[in-house]
């Protein structure tokens, strides 16, 4: 058959016409038929926030993260890693419901490898057959069996399917493991060729908080909608609430700076000798705020890695290092001057 591209040649000014507004999935974080890169190191919650997500907006809870979002949407969650017991426990704790198809690559047989053409036309079927709003690739490094990420060749499949399932009017949300120890400042880089974000229209990175919480972190691509990021994705953290089957959404400064305070008496510790919890307390902070410290941690050493907590006017009076270490050693029960 003869190629004939002659009838989609269009005048300019009819691109301009026939501009759309793109709906909400969620305000101001992911819009209709756009796509999502969400990073996170491992352990860092990103397939809980995506599930969490697909949850609310496959429901008519009308909310995720404090803000509107979708209702009714239909998802296929495509699930590269996890085993069945682990799939119930995240149903059991935040919920689901027959709007969200589940396909666990772990629990099937035959094997989905996506690297083949074959299989991602088999994702193509599945979506057609299901009218799916959103299609969820969780993750790119399991679903791909992608050995070598910093190669721009192992992404062409991944930059081939992403293309085909936004044509027929899906959202796609890409999840993607983070660089060990790339935690800088709050933000998580992710792992792999730059070809990661090639095609997708936004990216977030999820970051572990505290124990509990976690926080969300606008990336570089803004989208397509021409709205961008809400200004309250940088501001966020959440907690899981089982209660209720929901992420519970706080400010993400109050929660790191609730952690750099437990830090605080936790390294006031080390004077009664507790090494153990002194070892574990730091692994947390290292990994929290990207900073590669021993034992002989000070304030010069931490300051350049929290100074974004205390940006502009502060209820601490904490403007310097000077003042962030009076501060710091404030809030411990017990004097810091002989180790901080």
């Amino acid at each position: 058959m003869t190629m004939n591209i002659n009838n989609n040649i269009k005048p300019t000014r009819w691109y301009e016409d026939n501009m759309r507004e793109l709906e909400p999935i969620v305000e101001g974080l992911l819009y209709d038929t756009e796509s999502m890169l969400v990073a996170g190191a491992s352990g860092a919650g990103k397939s809980l926030f995506t599930y969490a997500l697909c949850k609310a907006v496959s429901s008519y809870e009308g909310e995720f993260l404090g803000q509107p979002c979708a209702t009714g949407k239909t998802v296929l969650y495509l699930d590269g890693e996890m085993h069945i017991n682990s799939i119930g426990r995240r149903v059991k704790t935040l919920g689901g419901n027959n709007n969200i198809g589940y396909y666990s690559k772990p629990n099937s047989n035959p094997d989905l490898d996506l690297t083949l053409e074959e299989h991602r036309d088999a994702i193509i079927d599945a979506v057609i057959a299901g009218g799916y709003d959103i299609v969820v690739l969780d993750s790119v490094r399991t679903l791909f069996n992608m050995a070598d990420e910093n190669s721009a060749a192992s992404w062409q499949p991944l930059n081939q399917l992403v293309p085909r399932l936004r044509d027929l009017g899906a959202v796609v949300i890409v999840v993607h493991h983070a660089n060990k120890g790339a935690i800088t400042g709050g933000t998580v880089m992710f792992a792999g060729s730059t070809n990661a974000v090639t095609t997708v229209d936004r990216d977030i990175t999820i970051n572990k908080a505290g124990e509990f919480s976690f926080t969300v972190n606008a990336g570089s691509k803004q989208g397509r909608s021409e709205h961008g990021f809400g200004s309250w994705v940088d501001c966020t953290s959440y907690t899981v609430d089982a209660e209720n089957q929901c992420l519970l959404a706080e400010n993400s400064i109050d929660a790191q700076l609730k952690e750099l305070r437990k830090f605080a008496v936790m390294l006031s510790k080390m004077k009664q000798g507790d090494s153990y919890n002194l070892k574990k307390g730091m692994q947390k902070f290292n990994a929290m705020f990207g900073l590669k410290v021993g034992n002989n941690v000070s304030g010069k050493l931490m300051w350049p890695k929290v100074e974004y907590l205390f940006e502009g006017d502060n209820e601490f009076g904490v403007s310097d290092l000077e003042s962030f270490t009076e501060w710091f050693k404030k809030e411990s029960p017990l004097p810091l001057n002989d180790v901080f």
